[in-house]
């Protein structure tokens, strides 16, 4: 029998598991004793896990899962155990099936893993909230009495009636927007937590790693314009037709639509200035002071607008030309 644990055990794996197991659990609950900043650690619960898979593989990883379920049902609740094992292990489980896959066969791109990440994350967030809906009777992306006071005094504060005001709107609509919500925030869950993974292997374990993606500077959804262009220009000639007292369905769909597009226009204009930064050569100061510039939420439309103009007018194609001209015509 001690021969068979020191098979799955030695000294650094136990210290892995235990400690990354930990870890976890504190990330999944920050969202119950941090309920507006804790969200945010909830997004990289995932981490953990994967690396743990990643680093000492199968037998360490379901011992860990195991761990963590037993851990958060019998401290905490029933509820928190099931988020663990639908909004966590999940999305840890296919990274670390993806490591797997391009450990022996080498034939998965680093775009076809975030998109099968993002993909996980979204259908277990999903059914996470339908199986919350029928066990609480309430949707838990949707915040409560005691939550919205908790977001006014921490958003708003001592600020005027307005800003009150456009909070509630905002918090308003957001049953109707649930949709685009639960897509934008579970793909980004995915590609946030493959990404931290890859880079956290990347230094700590030369053996093992994901797919390479490519430099930000390169992400690009222009191959894809004759398919989102002509949907963008749909809802935005459909939102001077539809709102919510002509079309009460049909305005919400729309709604949902936009924001998804918005989302793919953004990563586009920031995917652009990032290879403008590059094409210019700019110092790490001003490429630091020009990201944390664009990434303020008041340049969050201009990004849009950016990415919108790059996939129409390629400008990467355009500059690129330009400067080759030039310095043909130098030489």
């Amino acid at each position: 029998m001690l021969s068979s644990v020191s098979m799955i055990f030695n000294a650094k794996s136990f210290v892995r598991l235990i400690s990354l197991t930990s870890l976890t659990a504190l990330l999944i609950l920050s969202g119950t004793f941090f309920p507006v900043l804790g969200f945010a650690f909830m997004a990289a619960a995932a981490t953990p896990l994967a690396l743990l898979g990643c680093i000492d593989g199968a037998n360490i990883l379901s011992i860990s899962i195991v761990l963590l379920e037993l851990f958060l049902f019998l401290a905490f609740s029933p509820l928190m155990a099931l988020y663990a094992a639908l909004g966590c292990v999940p999305l840890a489980l296919a990274i670390y099936t993806i490591f797997l896959k391009y450990k022996f066969n080498n034939k998965i791109s680093g775009y076809a893993a975030l998109l099968i990440c993002a993909s996980v994350s979204i259908i277990s967030k999903l059914l996470l909230l339908v199986i919350f809906k029928f066990l609480t009777g309430r949707n838990v992306l949707i915040p409560d009495a005691a939550q919205l006071e908790l977001i006014l005094n921490t958003f708003a504060g001592e600020s005027s009636a307005q800003v009150k005001a456009a909070l509630l709107q905002a918090i308003a609509i957001m049953p109707y927007i649930l949709p685009s919500l639960l897509i934008i925030y579970s793909s980004s869950e995915g590609a946030f937590n493959y990404i931290l993974c890859s880079k956290i292997l990347n230094k700590v374990n030369a053996n093992t790693s994901l797919p390479a993606l490519p430099e930000v500077r390169e992400w690009t959804f222009i191959s894809q314009a004759k398919s989102i262009l002509p949907v963008f220009i749909f809802t935005f000639i459909a939102g001077f037709f539809i709102d919510i007292d002509s079309w009460f369905e049909g305005a919400v769909f729309i709604m949902n639509l936009r924001g998804i597009l918005n989302v793919l226009f953004w990563v586009q204009g920031l995917a652009f200035a990032f290879w403008w930064m590059n094409f210019k050569n700019l110092g790490r100061g001003a490429r630091f002071a020009l990201i944390i510039f664009l990434l303020f939420p008041l340049m969050w439309m201009g990004l849009v607008l950016l990415g919108v103009s790059d996939m129409v007018f390629n400008f990467r194609l355009r500059l690129s030309g330009a400067d080759n001209k030039d310095k043909d015509n130098l030489n």
